[in-house]
C-alpha cells in the first residue's frame, strides 16, 4: 500500500515539474 502511495506522489511531483517546464517555455513566447 506504502509503495503505491510513493509511486502517486512521484508521478505527481514529476508531472508538477513538468508543467512548470511546459510553462516556461511557453511563457517566453
Amino acid at each position: 500500500m506504502k509503495t503505491t502511495e510513493n509511486r502517486c506522489n512521484e508521478v505527481e511531483t514529476s508531472f508538477v515539474e513538468g508543467a512548470k517546464i511546459w510553462r516556461r517555455h511557453h511563457s517566453s513566447t
